[in-house]
């Protein structure tokens, strides 16, 4: 349905740059801008209407329609009013030329550039209740449709950054039928073995919402992650883990209790953290940062309750709880807009120092 809309669209610009261009040979100025005023709201109209046509085809339907309107037909509106004004109105056409070229320009950055622009990040927490330094590593939304060279690399640089634990939120393989799920699964399966994929202290990994149940956890086969069905505790020596699995994290009411070692528990949804959840440490991903930011206004979807100030990197929940929330390496697929805009995929290091009690912070 969206891509019938998308096509009605186009045909709708080709014949309305047609028409302004025949008029434009034969008609004066003043009669053109009435007749190019009825085109322009004929086809506004038009716009309004198939609107509705993509929201009812589902929420990700309709962010990706408003991609093509903003991306594609709006600039080309654009460029259709500079060439009809040309050179008897320069300012208006220039204007509208270059606010086209600006739009377009955004959107080649957002869709071929950005998504691509896989970044580092590292925290640091400084704790009396570890004796020895500890690197983590947070792995988060994979989410890729197409296993290759991008997740590879991605995954090599978490191995370069010598880890002593990987936990893995979730959101690896995006695809809707089984047979494209399995076959990607089986390559990133491959990836996993031939580059070795382990940690000191273990690689741990939670499900996700694309990851489909009974069937995620094949990804994993034969390496050394520890996947987790269910709620479940590990006693590392220096810390203390706690994995959640994909209900457990999207919990507003959840009750975690306390352990006597630094405790870490992790999730896919960040939602977790809104419960009654004692731990030092508490990471997640999902959000991917909302993966379009804008100046002044932050993450637009977050799809999670979190504040959306909590969408991205570290936040403090009071004096003793930390709360990280990776951006993630991939983006959402299947019928969304695969973008990103001022929110590059990151791998997460969170380096965890000793220090006095008085020097926590």
């Amino acid at each position: 349905m969206l891509m019938i809309v998308v096509a009605y669209h186009t045909i709708l610009l080709i014949l309305l740059s047609i028409s302004l261009y025949h008029l434009r040979q034969h008609r004066p100025l003043m009669s053109l801008r009435r007749v190019v005023a009825a085109l322009y709201l004929i086809g506004m109209i038009a716009l309004i209407g198939t609107t509705g046509v993509a929201v009812a085809a589902g929420r990700f339907h309709a962010i990706r329609y408003l991609a093509y309107v903003v991306f594609v037909y709006i600039p080309l509106l654009l460029l259709g009013l500079s060439v009809l004004y040309g050179k008897r109105q320069w300012r208006w056409s220039t204007g509208y030329a270059l606010v086209s070229l600006v739009i377009i320009a955004i959107g080649i950055y957002a869709f071929f550039i950005e998504p691509w622009q896989l970044e580092t990040n590292r925290f640091v927490i400084y704790t009396p209740k570890i004796e020895r330094r500890l690197r983590i590593a947070i792995v988060a939304d994979l989410q890729t449709d197409a296993v290759g060279t991008y997740e590879e690399n991605a995954l090599r640089r978490v191995l370069s950054g010598h880890p002593d634990l990987i936990l893995m939120t979730g959101d690896y393989i995006q695809q809707h039928h089984w047979d494209d799920y399995h076959r990607e699964g089986r390559r990133l399966n491959a990836i996993l073995k031939r580059i070795d994929f382990r940690a000191p202290l273990g690689v741990y990994a939670v499900q996700g919402d694309t990851d489909k149940l009974g069937q995620w956890r094949t990804i994993f086969e034969s390496t050394d992650v520890v996947t987790l069905l269910q709620r479940q505790h590990f006693d590392l020596g220096d810390v203390v883990i706690t994995g959640l699995p994909l209900r457990d994290s999207r919990q507003l009411r959840i009750t975690i209790g306390p352990q006597s070692k630094f405790h870490i528990v992790f999730g896919h949804a960040p939602d977790f953290s809104l419960g009654r959840v004692d731990a030092d440490l508490l990471i997640a991903g999902h959000t991917h940062g909302g993966q379009v930011r804008l100046p002044f206004i932050g993450p637009l979807i977050t799809l999670s309750r979190v504040p959306r100030a909590h969408a991205a990197g570290l936040n403090r929940l009071d004096a003793q709880r930390t709360l990280i929330v990776s951006r993630g390496i991939g983006m959402e697929r299947g019928s969304a807009p695969r973008l990103r805009f001022l929110c590059r995929p990151e791998i997460v290091f969170v380096d965890l120092v000793p220090a006095l009690r008085s020097e926590h912070r």
